[in-house]
């Protein structure tokens, strides 16, 4: 992210891909201790297709659970619409 604008995912490395699910991961029951109620499920969701990245050897085309696509929808709209960051 720079300036509170997402870089597109085909723009990052492996490496830093690696990175983020790790970190991710690692920090599951912080971030889900943080999340609103009302997007704790598609959170869930998020953490659990991060696994499947990260056993698909950080391959972000990775499939992730039934809704995955559903949480992230939800999950993007509550970052631009309640926390201002945008998309380029």
């Amino acid at each position: 992210m720079v300036d509170k604008t997402f870089i597109p995912t085909d723009k990052w490395s492996r490496t830093q891909v690696a990175s983020l699910v790790d970190f991710t991961l690692s920090h599951r029951t912080e971030f889900l201790d943080i999340t609103p109620p009302d997007l704790r499920a598609s959170v869930e969701t998020e953490m659990q297709w991060m696994q499947a990245i990260k056993a698909a050897g950080y391959d972000l085309t990775a499939d992730g659970p039934a809704g995955t696509a559903d949480a992230m929808g939800k999950i993007t709209n509550y970052q631009i619409e309640a926390c201002g960051i945008s998309y380029g």
